[in-house]
């Protein structure tokens, strides 16, 4: 026999013994010892092998829009008392435009220069409106709008790793899609209910203050005053693991929003 072929029969040799060890964790796994596994580990299977998961998440874009026009619809209420601004109505419309009626053209130039020195992101218009009175009206400009919702989609993909964590799967598959989705594949979860549950919950950190003039026992028994919501504050004992409700009347209006921190 040549030197050639004892050297490749003996690389040949190497490669099955490697093999060997690589998968005795999967075949062997509870006659070995410990060093065995940690240095090797079996065989993590996939989800065409040993079954779970398959999910595709839509990310609520066009919510995140809205979302954002109301966050700036409460600033810029605030900022126009502040200023003295005489304005009729502010709201928003159509999802993604904010809209303030003013009485004339000088307090609608102050709306104008208020705007443009807190939001330049904002496109402004100028129309008549019902009544005489003048609509001053400011949109997010496209490139805004496409940031906000890749900013939505990657805020969830990221809480979608968190959550994941909590199903100890070793091998998770979360990938970003087209059209704002998200696809998630769960090795080996055989519960789909909890599963559903715990990943197509929305996450949205608010900051909203106590009605502190408020009845809460009037709101509790159904009666809730205007601009108000009832919530609950849940603590559970660690001892005991008992779960206790604690009632909060909040003012409707959010003070601030997780993606402003």
């Amino acid at each position: 026999m040549s030197n050639s072929l004892k050297f490749r029969g003996v690389v040949v040799l190497l490669c099955l013994l490697l093999s060997l060890f690589a998968m005795a964790p999967t075949l062997m796994r509870g006659s070995l010892p410990q060093w065995w596994l940690d240095t090797f580990g079996p065989i993590q299977l996939g989800l065409d092998l040993q079954g779970g998961m398959h999910l595709v998440l839509g990310v609520d874009v066009d919510k995140a829009v809205e979302s954002r026009i109301d966050t700036i619809l409460d600033q810029t209420e605030n900022q126009l008392h502040e200023k003295d601004i005489i304005f009729k109505r502010l709201e928003r419309r159509q999802g993604d435009r904010l809209v303030v009626l003013v009485y004339d053209d000088v307090e609608g130039a102050k709306v104008d220069a208020l705007m443009t020195e807190n939001y330049p992101s904002l496109e402004a218009e100028t129309f008549t409106g019902a009544g005489g009175y003048i609509e001053k009206h400011f949109r997010l400009s496209d490139n805004e709008i496409e940031n906000i919702k890749d900013y939505a989609v990657r805020q969830a993909l990221e809480t979608m790793r968190n959550r994941v964590d909590q199903f100890g799967v070793s091998e998770p598959t979360l990938q970003r899609q087209s059209g704002h989705r998200i696809l998630i594949q769960l090795p080996g979860v055989k519960d789909p209910d909890r599963a559903i549950g715990l990943l197509g919950k929305t996450a949205r950190l608010e900051f909203k203050l106590v009605a502190e003039d408020a009845n809460l026992q009037e709101a509790i028994a159904g009666n809730l005053p205007e601009g108000t919501q009832l919530l609950y504050e849940r603590n559970t004992n660690r001892s005991t693991g008992a779960v206790t409700e604690i009632p909060l009347l909040v003012i409707d209006k959010t003070v601030l929003t997780g993606d402003l921190l």
